[in-house]
């Protein structure tokens, strides 16, 4: 069994530099067509387009899976060895250097707001018009607009929800940028700045006295850095090419309302992805696609009002003849405990005010507020800049917000079950994001 591990890790090794560059050269020849192109293009071409990103990218999709098997590996290998070789001390130089390296993409959407906030602070109006999504007055800053052209030339896909395809992206509703700039020019003006990252080197004081551990574990902890990194960057090339299938996808309903073959042109996201294929390409079972879209509306509307089943529930039977049946494990009763304690990811201690989110595209957080959620995607990010920290229900010392919180100096607790329940919003919360407890202020 080790002599079999150890090969799949070799051979793993080996393909990984072959796979990451073959699948960049394949997904930048799948994009090679300007998107401002799309629109114009007849409904074969557009067809044949989203053939080459199925062909070229999504059904050669190595490099991602490889990183992600890699990254697992690198990151537990590694945190079980520091810990060993440097106890407690060992895990916060791990968090340190592993989850707060630089060249991480995904922090940088919050960087940019913070540098555009900066510029639009000190010009009230501006300010207040985009904290209400209304970005008009921009022409008049020529700056600020260039920066925000910038920012959506680059991150327009990178929405709450980003790999579901009917999702609305930045460059079609910007509102969520312009509020969180707003909120960025906010703490700008009033001087507001994240926790500063430690100045000391974290693998000096986790191995103070250990001059040989500290060379053996440091090409180690490099590894496992650059395969999070890699994770990380890797994933927002996914969100590039879902991107580019969800603008095939629009141009192509532009075209289907025209000709009247649906009445919405949202309607396009009520077919799957093979019948839209079908019905250009000549083997839909019917051309008809009115009564099949109006079928799952239907059935959109009635699944809304199903109540939530939880995070696990058992299905016995058939798919279809046991989910109506399924069993949900109960939840734990809601604790009114003053302090528990979630995984700490990301060190600094905090005491504001909680502001549980449950929609970022419609809810904001004020200057110093603590972000509490259920889950987190990267399309939050304009919610994470404005924040002093984050507490999420879900999620490990590898998720989205366990990154970006070590990249942008701000405290976060995950994987604190029952948090949405356990704290009121608006109460006054002290979060230690080394040690993971999360205390209540309000006894």
């Amino acid at each position: 069994m080790r002599y079999r591990l150890a090969r799949l890790q070799r051979n793993t090794v080996r393909l990984k530099p072959k796979s990451s560059i073959n699948g960049m050269r394949r997904l930048n020849s799948a994009l090679v067509r300007p998107e401002a192109e799309l629109n114009a293009l007849p409904l074969s071409t557009l067809a044949a387009e989203y053939r080459t990103i199925e062909a070229k990218v999504l059904d050669q999709w190595d490099a991602p899976l490889i990183n992600d098997f890699l990254c697992m590996f690198a990151f537990g290998g590694s945190r079980k060895l520091i810990e060993k070789w440097a106890g407690p001390a060992g895990l916060t130089a791990h968090n340190d250097i592993l989850i707060g390296q630089g060249n991480i993409i995904s922090a940088e959407p919050a960087q940019r707001i913070r540098k555009i906030g900066a510029l639009v602070a000190g010009h009230e109006s501006l300010k207040i018009a985009l904290s209400q999504g209304d970005g008009r007055l921009l022409p008049k800053y020529p700056e600020v607009q260039a920066q925000v052209s910038a920012y959506l030339a680059k991150f327009k896909d990178r929405c709450t929800e980003e790999l579901k395809l009917e999702s609305v992206t930045l460059d079609r509703d910007p509102t969520p940028l312009y509020m969180a700039i707003s909120a960025a020019a906010d703490n700008a003006a009033k001087g507001h700045v994240q926790n500063e990252s430690p100045k000391d080197n974290p693998l000096d004081i986790a191995f103070k006295g250990k001059p040989i551990c500290k060379a053996l574990i440091k090409p180690v902890l490099n590894w496992a850095k650059r395969r999070v990194r890699d994770r990380e960057n890797l994933r927002f090339e996914r969100t590039r090419i879902f991107g580019r299938a969800r603008n095939i996808l629009r141009a192509m309903a532009a075209q289907f309302y025209a000709h009247g073959l649906i009445d919405d042109p949202e309607d396009i996201f009520y077919l799957t992805v093979q019948e839209i294929l079908g019905g250009i390409e000549g083997f839909a079972l019917s051309p008809d696609f009115k009564p099949t879209i109006a079928l799952r509306k239907t059935t959109f509307e009635h699944d809304k009002t199903i109540p939530e089943k939880g995070s696990r529930f058992i299905i016995d039977g058939a798919m279809a003849v046991g989910m109506s049946s399924a069993q949900t494990t109960t939840p734990p009763p809601v604790s009114d405990a003053q302090l528990q304690t979630g995984t700490g990811c990301s060190a600094g201690i905090i005491t504001a005010r909680v502001r549980i989110i449950t929609n970022p595209k419609t809810q904001r957080l004020e200057k110093g507020d603590i972000l509490v959620a259920k889950h987190t995607d990267p399309g939050w990010i304009a919610v994470f800049s404005n924040t002093s920290a984050i507490i999420v229900e879900r999620g490990s010392l590898l998720s989205h917000s366990a990154i970006v919180a070590r990249e942008l100096g701000i405290p976060c607790v995950v994987a604190l079950k029952g948090a949405m329940n356990w704290l009121e919003d608006g109460e006054i919360v002290t979060v230690n994001g080394a040690s993971g407890d999360v205390r209540r202020e309000n006894g």
